[in-house]
């Protein structure tokens, strides 16, 4: 895969990040990866964009968003569920690689509710490892329904 633009160093400092976590994970690196669909791309601020799209996989929807001040991750349409500015990458490399390489490798249930959506990760013998609140809505009593739905999904890589 190739750009139609010359990448900054902040960008390309954040595939190094990306190329380590899939090194790891014995994943081919985040430009030859089948898996990383280019979904944007700019020469301005904004950076690029993958659409995570595992072949035959029911994974959670997941974007990631290459940018000039960070690496962001939107997760089943939920903006910025996680970012780092690039000072923090640069400070906190090898928990950012950690924590990716997680998200990667973990079954992930998310789960609606009329208030908020929640996101739990699971490792392979199916222990909750993580567990988050992404996102509060404004909302009117009685025009939610009361009950939660959930969805499960396959991890993107295991190892």
């Amino acid at each position: 895969m190739e750009f139609d633009f010359e990448l900054g160093e902040p960008i390309v400092n954040q595939i190094r990040i990306l190329d380590k976590v899939l090194s790891e994970l014995n994943a081919t690196k985040l430009k030859e990866n089948p898996d990383f669909i280019v979904d944007q791309e700019s020469a301005g601020t904004f950076g690029i964009r993958f659409k995570v799209s595992p072949q035959n996989k029911n994974t959670v929807q997941m974007h990631l968003l290459l940018e000039g001040d960070g690496l962001r991750i939107d997760i089943d349409g939920i903006p910025e569920t996680f970012e780092w500015s690039n000072k923090n990458l640069e400070e906190l490399d090898r928990e950012a690689i950690d924590f990716i390489k997680e998200l990667f490798t973990s079954f992930v249930l998310m789960e609606y509710f009329p208030s908020q959506t929640t996101m739990c990760l699971f490792n392979s013998k199916g222990v909750r490892t993580k567990h988050y609140t992404l996102r509060n809505y404004v909302s009117l009593t009685g025009i939610f329904k009361r009950d939660s739905e959930q969805s499960l999904f396959f991890p993107i890589y295991t190892f």
